[in-house]
């Protein structure tokens, strides 16, 4: 369902070492499908907007199993709204924003 008012400039970000996947959500759109990237090149930089009733900036990051570190943030509309440090051998880290409409 899209549509309401809600309209959100969403930048995701993750510097580090050793991420081997991230996720994020691209439209916020319900039912959608999240956008996955296999060993990206940190630092990494997506920005998306985002629509509708149930647009939920969400980011995720997967390590590697030797290990890694890394920062996950999510600003909305240029502000940072949530952020997420993960280390560890196979750890993962999620980072959900409150879009604070």
């Amino acid at each position: 369902m899209t549509g309401g008012g809600t309209r959100l400039r969403v930048e995701y970000r993750v510097e580090g070492r050793g991420v081997v996947e991230l996720t994020y959500a691209p439209k916020g759109e319900e039912g959608e499908e999240e956008i996955s990237v296999d060993q990206p090149r940190l630092p990494w930089r997506q920005e998306v907007t985002m629509r509708g009733p149930v647009a939920i900036p969400v980011l995720s990051a997967t390590l590697d199993e030797d290990g890694g570190r890394a920062d996950l943030v999510v600003t909305v509309d240029g502000r940072e709204r949530a952020r997420v440090t993960v280390s560890g051998a196979s750890a993962t880290g999620v980072c959900v924003a409150d879009p604070g409409v």
